[in-house]
């Protein structure tokens, strides 16, 4: 949930790395029991194409940036201004390997800290200027190095204060301090966030 005023705009993000926009006000408006309406009435996605993420926006200025994260590990630094001119079909936002997809975008100021989780209960954390900033339909690089079957499955924007909350498919969940996340590089394969057993 998100608040934002009629003239921002919606970017939505797919798991084919694909992004659409739309204005607020051509949202419509609903109760706040109903089902709502399916984006596909509003956006032309492609065959099999699900939306990941969705990043509101107030206006595309060149001092913010959209970090995007893979399933496999990859990052993407892109300035917000890339996506000033989005055509109704949609763009390529980034490339992806063979069976990965997106699992999450962000909106940065360019000096954020980012967090990205795993299924298995990993995380790293490192400051986004790891990043280089790259343009539109670009790979990306390595953001966490993972074991075995694992994947990344969440990623946040933090700053030095805030809190995390953890919560596993299970329905269990623990609150920790931003500063319990060594800062590292990017790249490695981070610290424990949480132990994943059976039970949670």
């Amino acid at each position: 949930l998100f608040i934002a005023s009629c003239h921002s705009y919606i970017l939505f993000f797919t798991t084919m790395g694909r992004c659409y926009w739309v204005k607020v006000y051509r949202i419509p408006e609903a109760a706040r029991n109903s089902r709502g309406r399916p984006i596909i009435n509003l956006i032309n996605l492609r065959p099999d194409e699900k939306i990941a993420a969705f990043v509101p926006v107030k206006s595309f200025d060149s001092s913010s940036f959209i970090i995007a994260a893979t399933e496999k590990g990859i990052i993407n630094k892109q300035p917000l201004a890339a996506y000033s001119n989005i055509r109704r079909d949609g763009i390529n936002a980034l490339n992806l390997d063979e069976g990965d997809q997106l699992i999450e975008c962000k909106l940065t100021s360019g000096d954020d800290d980012v967090i990205l989780g795993t299924r298995n209960g990993q995380a790293v954390r490192f400051h986004e200027s790891a990043t280089r900033e790259l343009g539109r339909n670009t790979r990306g690089m390595k953001g966490i190095t993972l074991r075995g079957d694992d994947k990344v499955v969440s990623m946040i924007v933090v700053k030095e204060t805030d809190m995390v909350l953890t919560v596993t498919e299970n329905g269990y969940g623990k609150r920790t301090p931003v500063i319990d996340y060594r800062k590292t590089n990017r790249g490695g394969s981070g610290i424990i966030n949480i132990r994943c057993t059976e039970k949670n």
